[in-house]
């Protein structure tokens, strides 16, 4: 792919507004026909630095609706896809907002900056909506991932993890950074594309070619390197690269190689320095077993199925909690007939315990939406799912291999042919039974609401008990 990325030139002086925005458009005019990719700086329609609310919105109604036609016009006379930031206001109120326009000319994704600095909240530009627990947003067009930062979201790298397991190809920016260097944001982009395994391509603005501060736009390959680079020259970036080759690393240890961050998350540990990072547990795949697990909670002291039920369990150390899925009459995914919501539940306890998911209700569709909710907050390697349908656990495979199945049969064979990591036994099993799983790879869970029932089918080799009284079985 090639990829062309804007640098003009920006003013402190408003006076200037009109011959800059015209410079621009001018440097659009010129982007050549061969062009895949085209990447406009923050704030696109306020071309100089406005003093004041009305001198911001002023601008933009100027500047936009031209904009706008300009790299819809390019889109289309290129065959590429127009990445441009400007203010949005179809949500009535201001948002910094990067548009993506495909080679139509119509925009086919906004992506709203998610960290407001302290002195962009000054002006009349909406941050409330930040507040609201969502994904990175991503874009996926003619095979290709795009995901999206803006200016300060650079900074914020404790995101970077969650960025790279939505596994984009190409991390779009549109920056208006004017304090620091263009060595440092080089620094932070070459350490953002190693982190995702993701080709970053910047846009910024130029305070003049004498400037120390501002201006590097940038293309960084997935090694960390960088590909070409503006530090405060004015003009249009060239790059070329191939969006679907990533740099791998060794493995270590006689592993294959890997991206960075698939090799770090193999040894992460957020119980160490992340904030709450003590009630992380760890993964499935690393809790060490036999466990006891709580069916709907504390359920006898609780309401089944509510936060407090499950809450109390994860309070009282349950190594795992287990439920059912069904949806409501508006399609939400709630948790059995109490109607307690299910990303409610993630939100609260996600990483804090084990979730044992049982999907048997859900259809394709509401499979595909419970797997998404579960990676929005972290919870791939913390819950796994389960079904009595072998077909919606190979459904859940092909959407996601981080997430364990486990197929409640009596018959671990079933199980074992289609790449479950887990049983569930119906009805409680023998040594016999519970040996033959082994066999196979798999880990045995079966239920008992006793102590007694659970030590017994634990002395026989069982992984985990699902119990509906908790504390009785402990």
């Amino acid at each position: 792919m090639i990829a062309y990325l804007i640098q003009p030139i920006y003013s402190l002086d408003t006076a200037d507004a009109d011959r800059f925005f015209e410079y621009k458009i001018k440097m659009l005019d010129e982007i050549p026909p061969d062009a895949d990719i085209v990447v406009l700086p923050e704030y696109s329609d306020v071309p100089v630095s406005p003093r004041n609310n009305a001198q911001l919105t002023e601008m933009h109604a100027k500047y936009f609706d031209r904009l706008m036609q300009k790299c819809a016009e390019i889109a289309k006379r290129c065959g590429c896809i127009v990445f441009v930031n400007a203010l949005d206001g179809s949500c009535g109120e201001w948002r910094n907002t990067t548009y993506a326009i495909d080679e139509g000319g119509e925009v086919i994704g906004k992506y709203y900056k998610t960290h407001i600095p302290p002195a962009e909240k000054k002006i009349d530009v909406a941050y409330s909506y930040t507040e609201d627990i969502k994904d990175y947003y991503t874009l996926d067009y003619k095979g290709v991932r795009y995901a999206f930062l803006t200016c300060y979201d650079f900074y914020f790298y404790e995101g970077f993890p969650k960025l790279a397991g939505l596994c984009p190809d190409v991390i779009i920016g549109a920056a208006l950074q004017r304090s620091d260097t263009p060595y440092i944001s080089e620094t932070i982009c070459r350490f953002l594309a190693y982190n995702t395994s993701a080709y970053v391509l910047r846009a910024s603005v130029s305070l003049g070619e004498g400037s120390r501060t501002c201006g590097g736009s940038m293309a960084v390959d997935t090694e960390g390197k960088t590909l070409s680079a503006f530090e405060n020259q004015v003009g249009v970036l060239r790059a070329e690269f191939d969006p679907h080759k990533k740099f791998k690393k060794p493995g270590g240890f006689g592993n294959p190689d890997c991206k960075h961050c698939e090799y770090i998350e193999k040894g992460r540990r957020p119980w160490q320095y992340r904030q709450c990072g003590s009630s992380v547990v760890v993964s499935d795949a690393e809790a060490p077993y036999p466990r006891l697990c709580a069916i709907n909670g504390l359920s006898k002291e609780f309401p089944q199925n509510t936060l407090a039920a499950l809450g109390a369990a994860v309070g009282v150390g349950a190594e795992e909690i287990a439920f059912d899925l069904s949806t409501d009459d508006n399609g939400r995914l709630i948790i059995d007939s109490k109607g307690t919501d299910f990303e409610q539940v993630l939100c609260k306890f996600a990483c804090r315990t084990v979730m044992n998911v049982n999907i048997t209700a859900l259809d394709g569709q509401q499979i595909e939406k419970a797997v998404t909710l579960i990676r929005r907050y972290d919870g791939d390697k913390h819950c796994y799912l389960t079904s009595t349908s072998a077909d919606a656990l190979t459904k859940c495979r092909s959407l996601v291999t981080e997430i364990a199945v486990c197929l409640r049969t009596d018959d671990p064979v079933a199980a074992a042919e289609i790449g479950a990591q887990k049983v569930l036994y119906n009805h409680a099993p023998d040594a016999e039974a519970l040996q033959k799983a082994h066999s196979l790879g798999l880990i045995c869970c079966a239920f008992a609401d006793d102590k007694p029932s659970a030590d017994r089918l634990t002395a026989l080799g069982a992984d985990c008990i699902l119990t509906n009284d908790y504390s009785a079985a402990k």
